[in-house]
């Protein structure tokens, strides 16, 4: 009798957790259909407290650490903080939402069966902002696109305003400019002012979008950044006497006389004049003779890149199944 005894407190102390379902039977009243769907919300509310987390099953001591745990663990964000009033209002309604109706906060027109897939959707999609189910979500989305766009402008209008230090060809340094130029004014106006410019102040260089400074320094247009950042190299390369790229080589000559059509020049191995036996040429005894055999080098050179090609392919995807023979094995 006493096992029997503290045996009884144990159970009592560890209760098992009741599910509650929602069937009831086809002859079920009214009022038992309320009391079922009453039983269920209490048993849904009753799996999340103020200091339960919304998206695991963390459970904090009060709500200011279920906050800090949300926003630190899932990057929970309450939209408009400054205008809320009740915090713990809030938490509970979300948390009846999840718990009692099963629905995501963030997309409420989607249903799940259970508070942990609710849970499993939010955390793999990442929906931890309700503020797309505000009423005048759509226009607030609208006005914070509108002002996205107005900043945008602005600040590539101001950008578009600057102007970029360009470093001199002697290395010498640029000096800070604290005037401000007027480029609204018309063509006329800017040529007049930069002809009478005094030797102190600014004057335009070869063009509207670079400064000469009294010291001589120019100020390039920011807008011409790219162009300011290269460094090519002056030098120009002099083709060697006697190469291919000399407009007086012999295969130089010997192209030149291939490609007119009055020479009636064909090459005799089949070249196109580049180098070696190429530049070896024979007069044909017209121009029809000379055009037919132009045409045939450029069919078979045509015919000759095909096979090639077809035998890359054949090396490549040789995919044929092959049987060995067992007796030369």
């Amino acid at each position: 009798m006493k096992d029997a005894e503290e045996e009884a407190p144990k159970s009592e102390a560890n209760p098992k957790e009741t599910t509650i379902s929602l069937t009831v039977p086809e002859d079920a009243t009214e009022e038992e259909i309320e009391a079922t769907i009453d039983a269920k919300i209490a048993a849904a509310r009753s799996k999340l407290s103020p200091g339960s987390c919304l998206f695991c099953s963390h459970t904090s001591d009060s709500i200011d650490t279920n906050l800090e745990h949300m926003s630190s663990t899932h990057s929970f964000f309450i939209p408009d903080a400054e205008y809320l009033v009740d915090i713990q209002g809030l938490i509970a309604y979300l948390g009846e939402k999840i718990a009692v109706g099963n629905l995501c906060i963030a997309c409420p027109s989607r249903e799940f069966r259970s508070i942990d897939a609710v849970r499993k959707h939010m955390i793999d999609k990442d929906f931890y902002d309700f503020s797309a189910s505000y009423p005048d979500a759509e226009a607030r989305r609208k006005r914070k696109a509108a002002r996205a766009a107005k900043r945008a402008k602005k600040e590539a209008a101001e950008k578009a305003e600057g102007w970029e230090d360009v470093e001199e060809e002697d290395g010498g340094d640029a000096m800070e400019v604290d005037e401000i130029i007027d480029e609204s004014g018309t063509e006329s106006d800017s040529d007049s002012d930069a002809s009478t410019l005094d030797d102190n102040t600014l004057s335009f260089g070869d063009t509207p979008y670079e400064l000469v400074l009294p010291s001589g320094a120019r100020i390039g247009h920011r807008s011409l950044r790219r162009y300011y950042n290269q460094a090519p190299s002056r030098a120009v390369l002099a083709p060697r006497p006697g190469t291919v790229d000399d407009e007086n080589s012999g295969a130089a000559l010997v192209r030149r006389l291939i490609s007119d059509k009055n020479s009636a020049l064909v090459p005799t191995k089949g070249g196109f004049g580049a180098y070696g036996s190429g530049t070896e040429v024979i007069k044909a005894r017209n121009r029809g003779e000379a055009r037919e055999a132009g045409r045939h080098i450029r069919e078979f050179r045509e015919q000759n890149r095909r096979e090639q090609f077809k035998t890359k392919i054949g090396f490549v995807h040789n995919s044929q199944k092959h049987f060995r023979d067992p007796l030369l094995q």
